[in-house]
């Protein structure tokens, strides 16, 4: 039989559809960070800073796929069912998808274990044990640990690696996700990133947490059902980047959940509104002249400059201001 999605250990998912992390209550204490609060999962992080146009543009080209090919399943259904069945394509699509990649998971757990991979997942997933075995053969990994859930509770994260192992021909240890998609995204480099910087992580449902060793690179091999592989090298040092982003992101989106905006009387002047403004590019024109650089390039056609009496309205102050945060979190300028 096939495997039964339960999610990774330690893990549940959120009211938002994402994953958090419960670190064991024996921590408390005694581990760096550990308060007793359940951390996001590195996807879910990510996902703050992902483009929805992406999305958009599936979804609409599986409903047009859809209202072709499965004529014949709502042509027969009530109008405002069959817009329904239609509209819902991308999420039957997007189910099944995670539905392989989690079997394909198990399987590669399995192999990793040197377990016994089952007829019926042979029979199933018989493009992708191909593949995922005439890899193992080509780059005979020798597994540190298997879906380690790797700990990051003082910058307030956690996540599961695939697989951390020595590979054939390269140089100390790598960090490994297994994919099953129709591409190879630029994310991965982050989450491989993340995973990497882990202070320490737990193998399986363990709640011993293991010191992270030093980890050199990290790679994503994709499977495919027709046998085939690919295998490429993800830029942790961009990943880091990337990531360090995505967590600013997502604490800055919680502060708006514990402080969310009221409608008050006697709203800001455009003087204050102003000044507060002139304070922090004076701050950046101080401290940074790169940043300043990117703020000069990115400033409002129709702003006038601070020094020839701009801005002037309401919606200038706005429209200016969301530049200099934009600068600010870009060169990590306190504000």
């Amino acid at each position: 039989m096939t495997a039964i999605d339960t999610g990774p250990a330690h893990a549940t998912l959120n009211q938002t559809g994402g994953r958090d992390y419960q670190h064991p209550p024996a921590w408390e204490g005694k581990i760096p960070g550990a308060t007793g609060e359940p951390v996001p999962s590195v996807t879910t992080i990510l996902k703050g800073i992902g483009s929805n146009e992406g999305l958009i543009k599936w979804a609409g080209r599986e409903a047009a796929t859809c209202a072709i090919e499965e004529h014949a399943n709502w042509s027969q259904m009530p109008t405002e069912q069959a817009h329904a069945y239609i509209a819902s394509a991308h999420t039957r699509k997007r189910d099944s998808a995670a539905d392989r990649g989690t079997s394909v998971h198990t399987i590669a757990e399995k192999l990793a274990r040197g377990d016994k991979i089952s007829n019926i997942e042979r029979m199933v997933f018989g493009g992708y044990v191909d593949a995922l075995e005439h890899w193992w053969v080509e780059h005979k990994p020798q597994p540190v640990a298997i879906e380690a859930t790797c700990w990051n509770l003082t910058r307030g994260y956690a996540g599961t690696a695939d697989l951390i192992a020595k590979l054939k021909g390269v140089r100390g240890l790598v960090v490994l996700d297994w994919k099953t998609s129709k591409g190879i995204y630029s994310e991965v480099g982050a989450q491989l990133a993340a995973y990497a910087d882990a202070p320490f992580y737990t193998e399986g449902t363990s709640t011993t947490a293991v010191a992270m060793p030093a980890i050199r690179r990290g790679f994503v091999v994709r499977l495919v059902a027709d046998g085939t592989w690919e295998m490429r090298e993800a830029d942790l040092s961009v990943g880091r980047e990337l990531f360090a982003a995505a967590l600013t992101v997502k604490k800055l989106n919680l502060v708006s959940k514990v402080y969310p905006t009221k409608k008050v009387k006697g709203m800001a002047s455009v003087e204050s509104m102003a000044g507060a403004l002139r304070a922090r590019v004076e701050w950046i024109a101080q401290h940074n002249e790169i940043a300043l650089g990117a703020l000069a390039a990115a400033w409002p056609a129709g702003v006038l400059p601070f020094k020839a009496g701009g801005p002037r309205t309401v919606s200038e102050c706005r429209e200016l201001e969301s530049i200099v945060a934009r600068i600010e979190m870009e060169y990590g300028i306190p504000f």
